[in-house]
């Protein structure tokens, strides 16, 4: 076997802890049958004209593309998962691959509040699902402008690393902890809004109902 036969076998040797395999096997395998679902959702709501005039809809296609992104992502971070000298030839491809996951995950967040936030304004008929306030866009706007930055940031700077079966910040890295410190700032409000928006949401519609069945009953 020459050298370069030994280099491409040693690449696929697999990871010596056997749970760490299982881990990587269920990233992909729970990923792969997702993507025909998400490739024919994104397909639809970015072709049908009376979705793609809807505000509320095209927020929500975001959001699809958003997990499918992470989605394709999951599949190629369980790759390096398996194969950990795969992950250590290719450092770079491995770390822009965890920086572009995580900065997916990250544009979660403003998308899920502002879309919590315009369903409770449609629910309560402040707003119509084809007009958004202006407040709402300049936040998703906000949010776009800070996950774009954060993922160009963190491919230049490479702080972004496979830990062990999930990804995490190298603090070794420039800016690093005081990102990794953001995130709680970014994702702690927006899942407390979210949360509080269904909650609420739920209680409209219970006392709609309730209302509607003490008529019924007069």
């Amino acid at each position: 076997m020459n050298s370069t036969e030994q280099t491409v076998s040693s690449l696929f040797l697999l990871n010596p802890n056997v749970e760490r395999i299982i881990i990587g096997v269920t990233y992909i395998g729970l990923a792969l049958p997702i993507i025909p679902v998400y490739a024919v959702l994104t397909y639809a709501m970015t072709t049908d004209k009376d979705l793609v005039a809807n505000n509320l809809y095209r927020m929500s296609n975001q959001f699809s593309v958003v997990n499918f992104g992470q989605t394709l992502f999951h599949i190629i971070v369980g790759f390096f998962i398996i194969f950990p000298h795969m992950e250590m030839k290719y450092e770079v491809i491995a770390r822009t691959a965890a920086c572009t996951l995580n900065s997916l995950w990250l544009a979660m967040f403003p998308i899920m509040s502002v879309l919590s936030i315009s369903r409770i304004l449609v629910v309560k008929e402040i707003i119509s699902p084809n007009r958004f306030p202006l407040a709402l866009k300049a936040f998703i706007v906000i949010g776009w402008l800070y996950t774009t930055s954060v993922w160009l940031f963190g491919c230049f700077t490479q702080n972004m690393t496979l830990s062990g079966v999930g990804i995490a910040y190298d603090l070794t890295k420039l800016g690093a902890p005081t990102l990794s410190q953001q995130e709680w700032y970014l994702c702690v409000p927006s899942l407390v809004v979210t949360c509080g928006a269904y909650f609420v949401i739920v209680l409209h519609m219970r006392a709609v109902s309730c209302v509607d069945m003490i008529r019924k009953g007069y």
